[in-house]
């Protein structure tokens, strides 16, 4: 059986510029729709992509950091990147194309982050 999986992203300006639209992804008819929830470690945390039932990876990973977290997380492809600093309270997505895993680096431990694999 599959799981139809799409995200979208709504961008709202007010004020001097006034603007709203929405972002959609392609569908994924073969989405493993999987939340896991990790407990981050200090330093790197290799992130494993779950497969859905026809052996497919995810088409993105909307990442959900716990409420008034204050660390840092930086996304990394493998452990030895320089990475890219994320905002630590901010839920953020990462698209994917036939990603195995990727490398949460955290700035020290953190627990209950929430991930949703499109």
């Amino acid at each position: 059986m599959s799981t139809l999986g799409i995200y979208s992203i709504k961008t709202i300006f007010e004020g001097d510029i006034n603007f709203s639209d929405d972002f959609s992804s392609e569908a994924n008819d073969t989405s493993p729709a999987a939340i896991q929830i990790y407990d981050l470690v200090l330093g790197p945390n290799t992130i494993t992509c779950p497969l859905s039932p026809s052996g497919t990876f995810p088409i993105a990973a909307l990442i959900l950091l716990p409420i008034n977290n204050a660390l840092n997380i930086t996304l990394k492809g493998v452990a030895g990147d320089v990475g890219i600093l994320l905002s630590p309270i901010a839920p953020f997505i990462i698209s994917l194309n036939d990603v195995a895993s990727f490398v949460l680096d955290a700035e020290d431990a953190i627990s209950g982050v929430r991930i949703i694999f499109i």
